[in-house]
C-alpha cells in the first residue's frame, strides 16, 4: 500500500519526511500539538498497512484532527502541493496501546491512502519499517552514551511553507540498553517541549565513521523510540516524568523543562500488530 519505506528513500529524506504535525481541536474549539510520524505494518511482497504513530495524550478528547501532508507527482517525487487533512471523530480513529501506562496510538490509514488513490492523489512521505527498530543484537551495540535525532514540532515550530518539521540533536541521557525504572523507557538529553510528543527518536552512524573493537557495523540508521514525557523543574515538588503539554500555554514558570525527555521504546510498535490485523479485517475507514 505505500513504496516510501526507509530501505528506499536517503537518510535524510527518511528523517526530513516521515513526520506529520497533528492538531487536535476538542469540543470548546481549543488547538493542541503534537507529532506523529509513519509507520508501515506488516511490510511483504504482497503490500503493506500504513499507520500514524504519536501518543495518547495527544489525541485525546479530540473531537477534530488536522495533518499536514505534502503531495507526489505520480512518479512519486515530491511536488509543491500542500494539503491540510481534517479528520472527525479524531480521538476515536485511534488504536490503543494495551497497556494503559504505554503513551502510544496508532491510526491505521489503509482506507484513507484507499480514498487518496482513487482521487488520483499520492503522499509524499516516508516510512518507518520494522527493519530499523532494534532487536535484541541491535541493542547491545547500541552505546551507553549515544547521539540521537529527535524530529517533531516543538512549541509547533516548523516550516509553515514547506511542511518540514524541526531536527533536534541530543544524547541518551540513560543507557538504552537498560530498562529505565524498569520500564520499557530510557531517557534523553534534548530539549522537549509543547509539540514534541509523539516524536520518533533515531541513532544514526554518520557516513565513513569508523568501527573499532570486535563488534561488526550495525544498521546506520535505528528508530530507538517515541518521546512522551519531560522532566518539568518545580521548586516544591519531587522530579517525576509528566506527559509533555500539548499547548504552549501550559508552561508557566513553575514548569520549567531541564531538557530530558521520556522515551518508549520501539519495540513496544509491535505491541499493536494484532490489533493492526484486527483493524485489517474490519476496517474503521476515514
Amino acid at each position: 500500500m505505500s513504496d516510501n519505506s526507509a530501505s528506499q528513500r536517503t537518510l535524510d529524506e527518511l528523517i526530513a519526511y516521515c513526520t506529520v504535525r497533528i492538531e487536535a481541536v476538542n469540543q470548546f474549539g481549543e488547538v493542541s500539538y503534537g507529532t506523529g510520524f509513519m509507520y508501515e505494518f506488516f511490510e511483504d511482497e504482497s503490500g503493506s498497512y500504513p499507520a500514524l504513530i504519536s501518543n495518547k495524550h495527544v489525541i485525546k478528547d479530540a473531537v477534530t484532527g488536522r495533518i499536514f501532508v505534502s503531495l507526489a507527482d505520480d512518479q512519486g517525487n515530491l511536488t509543491r502541493d500542500k494539503i491540510i487533512i481534517s479528520i472527525s471523530n479524531f480521538s476515536k480513529r485511534w488504536l490503543h496501546h494495551p497497556d494503559d501506562d504505554v503513551d502510544l496510538a496508532v491510526m491505521p490509514l489503509g482506507s484513507f491512502y484507499n480514498e487518496f488513490g482513487k482521487r488520483g492523489m499520492r503522499i509524499f512521505h516516508t516510512f518507518v519499517t520494522k527493519e530499523i527498530i532494534p532487536d535484541e543484537q541491535d541493542w547491545k551495540m547500541v552505546k551507553a552514551i549515544e547521539d540521537i535525532v529527535m524530529v517533531g514540532y516543538p512549541i509547533g515550530v516548523w516550516d509553515s511553507v514547506n511542511y518540514l518539521p524541526i531536527v533536534r540533536r541530543g544524547i541518551t541521557a540513560t543507557q538504552p540498553r537498560i530498562d529505565y525504572k524498569n520500564r520499557k523507557e530510557f531517557l534523553v538529553d534534548v530539549g522537549v517541549f509543547p509539540g514534541s510528543s509523539g516524536s520518533p527518536i533515531f541513532s544514526i552512524i554518520p557516513t565513513g565513521q569508523i568501527w573499532v573493537g570486535p563488534m561488526p557495523p550495525r544498521k546506520p540508521v535505528l528508530l530507538l523510540g517515541i518521546v512522551y514525557g519531560y522532566f518539568p523543574f518545580r521548586v516544591t515538588d519531587d522530579p517525576k516524568i509528566l506527559p509533555i503539554p500539548t499547548k504552549d500555554d501550559a508552561l508557566l514558570v513553575r514548569d520549567v523543562p531541564i531538557n530530558v525527555g521520556a522515551v518508549i521504546k520501539s519495540n513496544l510498535i509491535f505491541d499493536f500488530e494484532n490489533l493492526m490485523k484486527e483493524d485489517i479485517k474490519n476496517p474503521s475507514g476515514l
